[in-house]
């Protein structure tokens, strides 16, 4: 297998935590992500091979934030690669990913061996996955 490029335009989204409430007398629990995940899985599902990937798989993200209100206009116009440091976390927005992907794209996350990911600004909120086979 070769690698395969999937590219998820809008915000980059962060995984929540799954929440538990009572009902009566029982727990019940829901995925605040639920929505999101299947916002993301219906622009991936065009991308997604014709049978899950099997074999080891590395994975590389890029995470491009938008560029808040308050940025100074040089670094807006210039476009440059400047490193997001604020929330979302960089492991939430992976584990989102892995998670909508898992069972469409690849068999199980067990299968990824190596995991590369940057968060950046851009003009041009998105996410680009790179998935690499053996």
């Amino acid at each position: 297998m070769g690698s395969l490029e999937i590219v998820v335009y809008g915000s980059p989204k962060a995984l929540k935590r799954h929440r538990i409430f009572r009902v009566g007398g029982s727990l019940r629990a829901y995925d605040p992500s639920r929505g999101d995940k299947s916002d993301f899985i219906m622009q991936i599902i065009k991308c997604r091979p014709p049978e899950p990937l099997n074999g080891k798989l590395a994975l590389s993200f890029k995470f491009y934030m938008p560029i808040p209100k308050c940025f100074p206009k040089r670094l807006r116009r210039e476009g440059l690669d400047v490193p997001h440091v604020k929330k979302p976390d960089l492991d939430n927005l992976i584990k989102f990913c892995l998670d909508a992907m898992n069972n469409l794209i690849y068999r199980d996350d067990s299968q990824i061996y190596r995991i590369e990911a940057v968060k950046l600004y851009s003009e041009k909120p998105r996410t680009v996955i790179e998935i690499r086979g053996e």
